[in-house]
């Protein structure tokens, strides 16, 4: 196996250990033992204990109209609940054009419960005639 594929194989079992640590908390704590960096993407819904020393990424969709429309269900509030004051934490709102003018306000919600926040963005683009693309941002 090459050095590449090493490294490929590694970053793979990383993603499905974040993926599991809800499932598990023991599983993520194993590999935090391990990998001394982390991500865990979150809803937020349930917390992740404190020994765990991984940047949680918490998903944001918007205000509690949007989160219910895009989910089914609203979990914004809960999740700044449970992460609020919390520095491993940090809100990550995915903007479209259905929730774009929700910015503001999303952003002061978090403001109130002390979470940082970033944006992350999908871009439709024409690359040619009949053709599209996406970009991420």
């Amino acid at each position: 196996m090459s050095g590449m594929e090493k490294l490929a194989l590694q970053h793979c079992r990383l993603f499905w250990l974040l993926i599991q640590a809800f499932l598990e908390p023991a599983v993520l704590r194993a590999a935090a033992r391990h990998i001394r960096r982390g991500v865990v993407f979150s809803n937020g819904i349930k917390p992740i204990p404190d020994d765990i020393h991984y940047r949680i990424h918490l998903s944001v969709w918007g205000d509690q109209e949007d989160g219910k429309s895009f989910r089914g269900a609203d979990n914004s509030l809960k999740a700044l609940k449970n992460y609020q004051g919390d520095p491993r934490a940090l809100a990550v709102y995915t903007v479209n054009r259905r929730n774009v003018h929700h910015i503001t306000a999303v952003s002061e919600l978090c403001a109130e419960h002390d979470m940082p926040i970033t944006f992350r963005m999908k871009i439709i683009f024409h690359v040619g005639a009949g053709k599209t693309g996406t970009s991420s941002i």
